[in-house]
């Protein structure tokens, strides 16, 4: 896989296809900036350079879409938090 200028395009492709968190993917996320934080049932993606970016997925995904909405629901973090510190600068 090549690189990826765009980290929005890359968050999306390192989440397709989740089925469970495997050390590649681990590494990858760690790559784009995110802690991985396991429990037994659920793993939490924190953001390095902002630990108010955070969400929370199951440990083995039930359906295909899961790695694509939680890409969604991680960029959608990212984007509020930009748009707020924006308007309170």
């Amino acid at each position: 896989m090549r690189p990826s200028s765009n980290p929005a395009a890359e968050i999306r492709q390192a989440q397709r296809g989740y089925r469970r968190m495997t050390g590649q993917l681990r590494r990858r996320l760690k790559a784009l900036g995110f802690d991985v934080v396991e429990n037994r049932r659920h793993v939490r993606l924190v953001s390095q350079s902002n630990p108010r970016i955070s969400i929370v997925i199951p440990t083995s995904g039930s359906d295909y879409r899961g790695g694509r909405n939680s890409a969604s629901t991680l960029l959608r973090k990212i984007q509020e938090d930009q748009s707020h510190q924006s308007r309170h600068r």
